[in-house]
């Protein structure tokens, strides 16, 4: 890691829902990075009924760079990522699932790839799935995912210039699920230069209660081919 690397700065968003069981993981995975810049913590959660807030108020007591935002009432995963990337002003900006995990290298990898290649607006990875109970494979989830890593075009392996992510915009407040993958689609649309790396940047844990599992997500990327389908015949 060169000199660069310590005078970047790093906003990270988590938005949090009724994740007193996992987010302690996820917020220690980001302050074990062995990236040595400055990052900056941003917490929204979104009106969990858990305890989420006190745990996250407990973390704050060890890590002055993280900031807890309270919605007041449940708004969503999009909103939540909306709400903590304008409250930084890093000039990148990187998001994390509260059941996610980052690899300790995750984002080291990414800046020394921007570095090398300036005109690159956002930088993904590979990502590996870990279930949750090794014998119950939730009827959603792909068992051949677990044989090996996959492509990661999803919040918790982005890192993205916050000028880029201004120019994109944020994550379409009227999708559920699929928000992330629109945010993608319209950024593939605007051919944005970005980077695929071969390296597993995170992990993710699978169970029943992940949001990809509910009944509302087959509606929400209906609505999203939709979308683009009369964005393309413009």
């Amino acid at each position: 890691m060169d000199m660069d690397d310590f005078q970047c700065s790093i906003d990270v968003v988590i938005p949090v829902f009724n994740g007193s069981r996992t987010i302690s993981n996820a917020i220690r995975s980001i302050e074990s990075q062995s990236f040595r810049g400055k990052i900056t913590i941003y917490a929204v959660d979104d009106y969990s009924t858990d305890d989420s807030v006190r745990v996250l108020e407990n973390l704050k007591k060890d890590n002055e760079n993280l900031y807890i935002t309270k919605n007041s009432k449940n708004l969503g995963n999009a909103v939540s990522r909306n709400i903590g990337s304008k409250l930084g002003n890093s000039s990148y900006v990187s998001f994390l699932d509260q059941d996610d995990i980052w690899m300790t290298n995750k984002l080291e990898l990414q800046i020394e790839a921007a570095n090398a290649e300036p005109e690159v607006g956002y930088i993904v990875g590979m990502q590996q799935f870990k279930l949750l109970n090794p014998s119950i494979i939730p009827r959603w989830f792909n068992s051949e995912w677990l044989k090996s890593p996959q492509p990661g075009y999803l919040p918790s392996t982005l890192i993205v210039r916050r000028s880029i992510l201004n120019l994109i915009g944020g994550f379409s407040e009227d999708l559920l699920i699929a928000s992330d993958t629109d945010w993608f689609a319209r950024a593939r649309r605007m051919k944005i230069p970005y980077t695929l790396l071969p390296e597993v940047l995170v992990e993710r844990e699978i169970h029943s209660d992940n949001l990809s599992a509910s009944t509302s997500s087959n509606l929400d990327y209906l609505k999203l081919l939709r979308v683009h389908l009369e964005t393309e015949n413009e």
